[in-house]
């Protein structure tokens, strides 16, 4: 944890969120090596009457993929920017504590389904079945190396 305040109380930074998400490339593998891909194939298919990923592929235009990955991608810019006004610009009190707390359980229960549940995803468990690559661009390219990293 960093020391994020001018009173010295030890608070979690947007960095340390960002470090902790990160980690993940190493630890998942260690605690589960396996991967529920099949199973998710099959529920969406039970669900859906198709894989959505695949029904999806119309949609693979370099405008639409760029979008998309700009707005994922994004969310460690806003969490940063988020938890940078929270814990500099607020007075300490029941409304930042409030809001520490709530992030920290989100953060958790996120962190937990990584565990609970890990898969690869679509794009490289049906890789065969996609008519070719995702058209991206730029943003693409962030979050594939940002998720390919976890």
């Amino acid at each position: 944890m960093s020391i994020s305040r001018q009173d010295g109380a030890a608070q979690p930074g947007a960095g340390d969120l960002v470090a902790d998400y990160l980690m993940l490339r190493d630890l998942l593998p260690a605690v589960r090596p396996d991967s529920v891909d099949e199973f998710l194939w099959r529920l969406d298919d039970r669900l859906f009457g198709l894989e959505p990923s695949l029904w999806l592929e119309r949609l693979n235009q370099r405008p639409i993929v760029e979008w998309f990955s700009f707005f994922y991608y994004s969310y460690f810019f806003i969490a940063f920017t988020y938890m940078l006004v929270v814990i500099w610009l607020i007075r300490p009190g029941r409304l930042t504590s409030e809001f520490a707390l709530g992030t920290l359980i989100v953060f958790c229960v996120g962190q937990l389904g990584y565990l609970a549940v890990p898969g690869h995803g679509p794009s490289l468990y049906l890789e065969s079945q996609f008519q070719g690559p995702v058209d991206g661009g730029f943003f693409w390219g962030c979050v594939v190396a940002t998720t390919r990293s976890t």
